[in-house]
């Protein structure tokens, strides 16, 4: 896995020390949401650190297998897109199970809708290998191209 780190060199040990001192206040408070703390001040350390993933679609430039990483991207925009809903439904459905804690079924629906939606943004390009969705800033597109390269996310042909 590759990381690309778009905070400027005098802001990330700034991001990464707010991400420790969330993990220090956690682990002090010690409360019923302190997993869900600890995993924030994680991500927010590892931001910090690191920067963002680049989670590759597929391998080599041949244009079968730009056909494919496209077709794995558009997979991957369509769950960003459904699974939210999809685990929003699932929340709900916790009330008739007894469930009624407002924290638990937040923390179950944010981290189902998280997920998907960090794998698709966070998709690497098959031909520039910069973040398909996700421009030289920190933000997110939902585009049909590449922010870099314009590779077309389409159908069969359109990607070569």
């Amino acid at each position: 896995m590759r990381w690309r780190q778009p905070l400027p060199p005098w802001a990330r040990p700034l991001v990464a020390v707010f991400g420790l001192a969330i993990i220090v206040d956690v682990l002090w408070q010690r409360d019923e949401l302190a997993l869900v703390g600890a995993v924030i001040g994680v991500l927010w350390l590892v931001f910090g650190w690191k920067g963002f993933p680049l989670l590759e679609a597929q391998g080599s430039r041949s244009a079968d297998t730009m056909d494919a990483a496209c077709a794995v991207l558009r997979r991957r925009r369509i769950g960003a897109i459904l699974w939210p809903w999809a685990f929003g439904l699932l929340s709900i459905g916790l009330a008739p199970l007894g469930i009624h804690e407002p924290g638990i079924v937040l923390v179950f629906f944010l981290a189902g809708a998280f997920v998907p939606i960090a794998y698709c943004v966070f998709s690497a390009c098959p031909r520039c290998h910069q973040h398909y969705f996700m421009p030289s800033g920190a933000w997110a597109k939902w585009t049909s191209r590449c922010c870099h390269c314009s590779l077309p996310i389409g159908r069969s042909g359109d990607a070569t």
